[in-house]
């Protein structure tokens, strides 16, 4: 082991730290037209953006644009939905963006999934929202019975992920039935 590498084990912890608390993109999500645009951002440092990832998350369509842009320090760059993914939109679903890039110390890294919302079908889209507003399967682990809960308001998959961890604690604690954990999800 050299220096190189120890200080590396060292750092790379505070820098994955760093990188969740101030992030070096910015993604969001806009309505263009009758499509929806990725919009990446970076308000720091420059970023060479590698890819965007789409992900419809009830449905588990993922479709990936590799980019390979470098994006400057307040600059930003616009990545169109796949055709992939608007013709697996039927009415409305919950989309997962996230972006892989390389930060200015030459680390690969992966943003966090962001959720929003679309409206639409026929290859269209009408609306586009800012967070989730549809739905997602949760598991009991006490019988195996699976359940709808809703995604309303939640912006990560993050956020998703510890929604659906409480869901299915609530399905346990109220199986069989799982009456009050439906009702603590839906409204």
């Amino acid at each position: 082991m050299n220096l190189a590498s120890i200080v590396g084990v060292v750092l790379h912890p505070i820098e994955e730290w760093y990188q969740s608390r101030y992030p070096s993109v910015v993604i969001t999500l806009h309505q263009h037209g009758t499509n929806a645009m990725a919009r990446i951002a970076s308000f720091s440092k420059p970023v060479f953006v590698r890819a965007v990832t789409f992900e419809l998350l009830l449905r588990g369509v993922e479709d990936e644009v590799k980019l390979n842009q470098m994006v400057a320090p307040h600059g930003q760059i616009d990545c169109p939905l796949t055709t992939k993914i608007l013709r697996d939109l039927v009415l409305t679903a919950d989309l997962a963006v996230s972006v892989t890039y390389r930060t200015p110390s030459g680390r690969e890294a992966k943003s966090d999934a962001h959720i929003f919302n679309l409206v639409g079908s026929d290859g269209q889209i009408i609306k586009v929202k800012d967070s989730g507003n549809y739905l997602s399967i949760g598991k009991c682990p006490a019988c195996g019975d699976e359940t709808l809960f809703a995604n309303d308001g939640v912006t990560s998959k993050r956020e998703l992920e510890k929604r659906k961890k409480a869901f299915e604690n609530d399905m346990r604690n109220s199986c069989p039935d799982h009456e009050s954990a439906r009702v603590k999800y839906w409204f």
